[in-house]
């Protein structure tokens, strides 16, 4: 209700000006010029994402619904990612962001959503796979970078839909300062993304694949990625135990390069990375038992 009732204090319309000059957009004066727009709909949003006949009347300007849609439609996108970081910014200064045991954590994730059925739009982002010519819509897949202590949306994405989540991740890292740590599932989990926090002097904590082979059986055997011959064995050397289905392990570099990677990037990561792998249960009342894995690179098993 505040954001409501006090849009135009918290986003000056000088501002958004400014950032359609940056973005090269230029405008007529008019009813809806930028500023205007991007708080009807800013508050659209804010309402429930409610119709476009709706926003009339919340409006303190005389207009159509038509004429918001085409005056929403001139603006370009660019205009609303630098206002994304620069509102961002901004909260970031006044906020409080607890650390955790000396970290700032964050965290990344996929999702997806669907568009306006035009050509453009089908041209760039593509179809969902079995769908019938004519019967869906563009899809898009989406990556976000949020501020775990606060909640905060910091950074996001979107990608055609076939693009695989890490192209992305690594664009991520450039938010992340010496020390922080980044939380993610599966489709975040590799050595070479883990690498690359590594190199930067950040740490990864992700969920691990479930392709990946997991024994926590102390001085077990284990196969080099190398070795193609080799089934049914870690591609993991085991170092040590640090607890109960808790150890820290060596990965090796894979042979195959990610197809998300350059082969100049690929050929600069480490041959080899020290990470740790622990495993905890989830129990509840009436559901099966779940396990976790998980891998990291906080290796110091007193402290994490």
């Amino acid at each position: 209700a505040k954001v409501k009732a006090e849009l135009s204090n918290l986003l000056s319309a000088k501002l958004i000006e400014q950032l359609c000059q940056e973005a090269g957009h230029q405008w007529r004066e008019r009813v809806l010029d930028p500023a205007t727009t991007v708080y009807l709909f800013l508050g659209q949003v804010l309402a429930g994402n409610t119709a476009l006949t709706h926003v009339v009347h919340f409006g303190e300007k005389t207009f159509t619904a038509s004429a918001y849609c085409q005056a929403r439609k001139r603006l370009p996108l660019e205009v609303f990612t630098l206002l994304l970081k620069k509102a961002t910014e901004r909260l970031v200064e006044s906020l409080p962001c607890p650390l955790w045991h000396g970290h700032r954590t964050f965290l990344t994730d996929g999702s997806g959503f669907s568009m306006p059925d035009v050509p453009e739009l089908a041209k760039v982002f593509g179809y969902p796979a079995g769908q019938k010519e004519g019967c869906g819509f563009p899809t898009a897949s989406l990556v976000v970078l949020f501020n775990a202590a606060t909640g905060l949306l910091l950074e996001l994405f979107a990608l055609p839909l076939r693009s695989h989540e890490m192209a992305y991740a690594a664009d991520l890292h450039p938010r992340l300062k010496e020390g922080d740590l980044l939380l993610g599932d599966r489709g975040f989990c590799s050595f070479a993304h883990l690498a690359l926090l590594a190199g930067q002097k950040l740490h990864g904590l992700f969920r691990l694949h479930q392709k990946v082979l997991v024994s926590f059986r102390p001085h077990r055997k284990w196969a080099h990625p190398k070795d193609r011959k080799a089934k049914g064995l870690p591609r993991s050397k085991w170092l040590r135990r640090v607890g109960f289905h808790d150890q820290v392990l060596l990965w090796h570099k894979p042979v195959s390069r990610p197809g998300w990677m350059s082969k100049e990037e690929y050929a600069n990561l480490p041959e080899t990375l020290e990470v740790r792998e622990l495993r905890y249960k989830i129990g509840t009342k009436g559901f099966r038992t779940k396990e976790v894995t998980l891998v990291t690179t906080l290796l110091d098993p007193e402290v994490y």
